[in-house]
């Protein structure tokens, strides 16, 4: 059956910034009214209270406070509270937008700022398809996102450039916590992360299947136990956590865009028992899988099946 195809509308850069390599700071409380959207521009996404979920692409993750988001041009996405009742299940975001001249700009100032920028990735490739994930595992990157939001609504002298200041000092945070995260691996163990990456790609085209640890800890050429432990530590989660993650984002994304029956795609993600299916994807995602496609059609703007 071919999938229905999807509409992604676009947020033009004029609706918030001008030409230049200025900043736009603001606050959203998130609901089920806004669409899939990409932009004419880059932006931080930073979780500052509740939890729920982000669409990125085809990929669907469960979100809270503390989790910071880096979205290239071109990157398509959008937030979802746990719930309908926003009352209730709040999920309060701060964004900051910007376009690449900043990026530009910060590079010609010398060699040391090109290496502070690499950890957004490439420069040379804007609208390249790498986002980007942190953790605010110190509570500074709430701090900065607090202050750079109160140095934009104020506009106080010099505002422009203290918000360019803290923009600074957060990609030197987050460069600080990249570096934390590679001491705490060690470097017997940090060696090891490219066989493990190579086991996770592994698992990522295989999700399907019945998959199993050892299987993994095979194609990453570890013991199962070992090949355990640094799963979850550059994964953050199990392995079984892991496949049911990926196996989740198949169905949202195949909810979202078919109207194929839902044991039906339960099954061909993986998923043998309907029943566990359900009970996970509501654990998941706070819907049944009938209630996420009636609010993904909702969001697209298509009849409800």
């Amino acid at each position: 059956m071919q999938k229905a195809k999807r509409y992604i509308w676009t947020t033009p850069r004029e609706l918030f910034l001008a030409e230049g390599p200025d900043l736009y700071m603001n606050r959203v409380e998130e609901s089920f009214n806004l669409e899939e959207h990409t932009h004419e521009f880059i932006e931080f996404n930073y979780v500052m209270e509740g939890r729920g979920y982000q669409h990125i692409g085809d990929a669907v993750m469960e979100v809270a406070g503390g989790d910071l988001f880096y979205l290239p041009l071109g990157t398509s996405h959008v937030f979802r509270p746990v719930g309908a009742d926003t009352s209730k299940n709040r999920l309060i975001v701060y964004n900051c937008l910007f376009g690449p001249e900043l990026l530009e700009s910060l590079a010609s100032r010398g060699e040391e700022y090109r290496e502070l920028l690499s950890v957004l990735g490439s420069l040379k490739e804007p609208c390249q398809p790498g986002w980007r994930q942190w953790k605010d595992r110190t509570g500074e990157i709430r701090r900065l996102f607090s202050a750079m939001l109160e140095d934009y609504v104020r506009r106080k002298p010099f505002g422009r450039l203290m918000l360019q200041a803290r923009f600074v000092e957060l990609l030197v945070q987050l460069h600080w916590q990249e570096e934390q995260e590679r001491t705490e691996r060690g470097p017997a163990e940090g060696g090891q992360d490219e066989l493990v990456d190579k086991a996770v790609s592994w698992v990522r085209e295989h999700s399907a299947d019945r998959l199993t640890a050892a299987q993994a800890a095979v194609v990453a050429g570890l013991s199962e136990r070992h090949f355990r432990r640094r799963f979850a530590a550059r994964t953050g989660m199990s392995f079984l956590n892991y496949i049911h993650k990926l196996r989740i984002e198949q169905c949202c994304a195949r909810l979202a865009a078919s109207r194929d029956r839902v044991a039906d795609i339960a099954a061909e993600a993986g998923f043998q028992d309907v029943k566990f299916f359900n009970r996970l994807f509501k654990k998941k995602t706070g819907m049944t899988p009938r209630q996420y496609r009636m609010f993904a059609a909702e969001a697209h703007g298509r009849t409800k099946p």
